[in-house]
Protein backbone atom coordinates (compact mmCIF):
# COMPACT_ATOMS: atom_id res chain seq x y z
CA UNK A 1 0.00 0.00 0.00
CA UNK A 2 1.49 3.16 -0.38
CA UNK A 3 2.32 5.94 1.95
CA UNK A 4 -0.63 8.20 0.94
CA UNK A 5 -3.04 5.42 1.26
CA UNK A 6 -1.79 4.25 4.77
CA UNK A 7 -2.18 7.73 5.93
CA UNK A 8 -5.67 7.95 4.77
CA UNK A 9 -6.13 4.70 6.43
CA UNK A 10 -4.58 5.42 9.94
CA UNK A 11 -6.68 8.86 9.65
CA UNK A 12 -9.85 7.04 8.89
CA UNK A 13 -9.10 4.48 11.74
CA UNK A 14 -8.58 7.31 13.95
CA UNK A 15 -11.78 8.68 13.44
CA UNK A 16 -13.55 5.66 13.96
CA UNK A 17 -12.37 5.00 17.10
CA UNK A 18 -12.58 8.56 18.25
CA UNK A 19 -16.13 8.06 17.44
CA UNK A 20 -16.80 4.49 19.13
CA UNK A 21 -15.12 6.45 22.49
CA UNK A 22 -17.57 9.23 22.29
CA UNK A 23 -20.33 6.90 21.86
CA UNK A 24 -19.23 4.69 24.20
CA UNK A 25 -19.04 7.70 26.87
CA UNK A 26 -21.98 9.43 25.68
CA UNK A 27 -24.12 5.91 26.39
CA UNK A 28 -22.67 5.53 29.92
CA UNK A 29 -23.40 9.21 30.87
CA UNK A 30 -26.45 8.84 29.33
CA UNK A 31 -27.19 5.76 31.66
CA UNK A 32 -26.64 7.54 35.17
CA UNK A 33 -29.99 9.69 35.06
CA UNK A 34 -30.77 13.30 35.37
CA UNK A 35 -28.16 16.23 34.86
CA UNK A 36 -27.24 17.54 37.98
CA UNK A 37 -28.57 21.05 39.44
CA UNK A 38 -27.64 22.47 42.97
CA UNK A 39 -24.31 22.05 44.76
CA UNK A 40 -22.64 18.52 44.28
CA UNK A 41 -19.21 17.87 44.10
CA UNK A 42 -17.53 15.53 41.45
CA UNK A 43 -13.74 13.78 41.33
CA UNK A 44 -11.75 13.57 38.44
CA UNK A 45 -10.32 9.82 37.51
CA UNK A 46 -9.16 9.91 34.18
CA UNK A 47 -7.19 12.82 32.73
CA UNK A 48 -5.64 12.42 29.33
CA UNK A 49 -3.51 15.64 28.70
CA UNK A 50 -1.67 16.39 25.52
CA UNK A 51 1.18 19.76 25.36
CA UNK A 52 1.55 21.17 21.98
CA UNK A 53 5.03 23.21 21.50
CA UNK A 54 4.70 25.68 19.04
CA UNK A 55 7.48 28.55 17.96
CA UNK A 56 10.31 28.47 19.84
CA UNK A 57 11.37 25.34 21.86
CA UNK A 58 10.29 25.06 25.34
CA UNK A 59 7.44 26.67 27.11
CA UNK A 60 6.17 30.29 25.13
CA UNK A 61 3.32 32.00 24.53
CA UNK A 62 1.30 29.99 22.47
CA UNK A 63 2.10 26.50 23.25
CA UNK A 64 -1.09 24.38 24.13
CA UNK A 65 -2.70 21.80 26.57
CA UNK A 66 -5.75 19.71 25.34
CA UNK A 67 -7.17 17.18 27.44
CA UNK A 68 -10.48 15.22 29.06
CA UNK A 69 -11.17 14.26 32.03
CA UNK A 70 -13.72 12.11 33.62
CA UNK A 71 -15.65 13.34 36.81
CA UNK A 72 -17.14 10.54 39.22
CA UNK A 73 -19.45 11.13 42.31
CA UNK A 74 -18.10 10.04 45.17
CA UNK A 75 -19.82 6.26 44.33
CA UNK A 76 -17.54 6.15 41.41
CA UNK A 77 -20.43 6.82 39.16
CA UNK A 78 -18.91 8.81 36.04
CA UNK A 79 -21.56 11.39 35.70
CA UNK A 80 -19.32 14.09 33.26
CA UNK A 81 -17.00 14.58 30.92
CA UNK A 82 -14.44 17.72 31.32
CA UNK A 83 -12.95 18.64 27.67
CA UNK A 84 -10.64 21.79 27.56
CA UNK A 85 -7.65 23.59 26.36
CA UNK A 86 -5.52 25.59 27.56
CA UNK A 87 -2.82 28.44 25.78
CA UNK A 88 0.23 30.30 27.69
CA UNK A 89 -0.51 33.86 27.86
CA UNK A 90 1.77 36.51 29.08
CA UNK A 91 2.11 37.07 32.47
CA UNK A 92 4.00 33.60 33.65
CA UNK A 93 7.33 33.97 35.31
CA UNK A 94 10.43 30.55 35.06
CA UNK A 95 8.47 29.04 37.91
CA UNK A 96 4.72 29.22 36.74
CA UNK A 97 3.51 29.49 33.70
CA UNK A 98 -0.12 31.55 33.11
CA UNK A 99 -2.62 29.33 31.01
CA UNK A 100 -6.14 30.92 29.39
CA UNK A 101 -8.72 27.52 30.05
CA UNK A 102 -11.91 27.46 27.62
CA UNK A 103 -13.58 24.14 28.00
CA UNK A 104 -17.14 22.53 28.65
CA UNK A 105 -18.00 20.17 31.05
CA UNK A 106 -20.52 17.35 29.32
CA UNK A 107 -23.54 16.07 31.13
CA UNK A 108 -25.77 12.79 29.67
CA UNK A 109 -27.68 15.51 27.49
CA UNK A 110 -26.14 19.10 28.05
CA UNK A 111 -23.50 20.67 28.92
CA UNK A 112 -21.72 24.21 30.65
CA UNK A 113 -18.77 26.18 29.02
CA UNK A 114 -16.05 27.04 31.63
CA UNK A 115 -13.20 29.52 31.37
CA UNK A 116 -10.83 30.68 33.45
CA UNK A 117 -6.86 31.76 33.80
CA UNK A 118 -4.75 29.71 35.89
CA UNK A 119 -1.20 28.83 37.14
CA UNK A 120 1.18 26.02 36.13
CA UNK A 121 4.51 24.75 36.71
CA UNK A 122 4.41 21.91 34.20
CA UNK A 123 2.69 21.53 30.77
CA UNK A 124 3.18 18.25 30.17
CA UNK A 125 1.78 16.20 32.99
CA UNK A 126 -1.68 15.41 34.25
CA UNK A 127 -1.33 16.07 37.56
CA UNK A 128 -3.61 19.03 39.29
CA UNK A 129 -2.47 22.14 38.83
CA UNK A 130 -1.60 24.35 42.69
CA UNK A 131 -4.23 26.55 41.93
CA UNK A 132 -7.73 26.85 43.01
CA UNK A 133 -10.10 27.87 40.72
CA UNK A 134 -13.38 29.74 40.33
CA UNK A 135 -15.14 30.19 36.95
CA UNK A 136 -18.84 31.49 36.66
CA UNK A 137 -21.66 29.48 34.63
CA UNK A 138 -23.18 31.42 32.45
CA UNK A 139 -26.12 29.24 29.96
CA UNK A 140 -24.99 25.69 28.86
CA UNK A 141 -26.94 23.20 26.30
CA UNK A 142 -29.77 21.01 26.34
CA UNK A 143 -31.45 20.38 29.87
CA UNK A 144 -28.68 23.32 31.19
CA UNK A 145 -29.59 26.27 28.26
CA UNK A 146 -30.23 29.25 30.93
CA UNK A 147 -28.18 27.85 33.71
CA UNK A 148 -26.21 30.11 35.86
CA UNK A 149 -24.03 29.44 39.12
CA UNK A 150 -20.16 28.62 39.91
CA UNK A 151 -17.89 26.13 39.42
CA UNK A 152 -14.76 25.97 41.98
CA UNK A 153 -11.99 23.54 41.33
CA UNK A 154 -10.41 23.12 44.87
CA UNK A 155 -8.73 20.86 47.13
CA UNK A 156 -10.16 18.60 50.02
CA UNK A 157 -8.04 18.12 53.53
CA UNK A 158 -5.89 15.45 51.96
CA UNK A 159 -4.83 18.30 48.81
CA UNK A 160 -6.94 15.56 46.42
CA UNK A 161 -8.33 17.76 43.98
CA UNK A 162 -12.73 17.75 43.22
CA UNK A 163 -14.92 20.06 41.05
CA UNK A 164 -17.32 21.91 43.05
CA UNK A 165 -20.22 22.87 41.47
CA UNK A 166 -23.61 25.02 42.32
CA UNK A 167 -25.49 25.30 39.63
CA UNK A 168 -29.16 27.04 39.36
CA UNK A 169 -31.47 25.45 36.46
CA UNK A 170 -34.04 26.95 34.88
CA UNK A 171 -37.21 25.64 35.74
CA UNK A 172 -39.09 22.94 34.01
Amino acid sequence: MSPIKMKTVRRLSSLVLGATIVSLSTSALAQNGDVPCGQFDLYPRYVEVHFSDLGEEGVSLGDTRVGQIALVTEDETETAQFYFHSVVVPGGDEEFHNLLLTGHVVFADASIPVSFMYLRPNLTDSEPGPSEIESAVHGGTGSLTGTSGMLRLTRDDDRNRYYSFDLACPAG
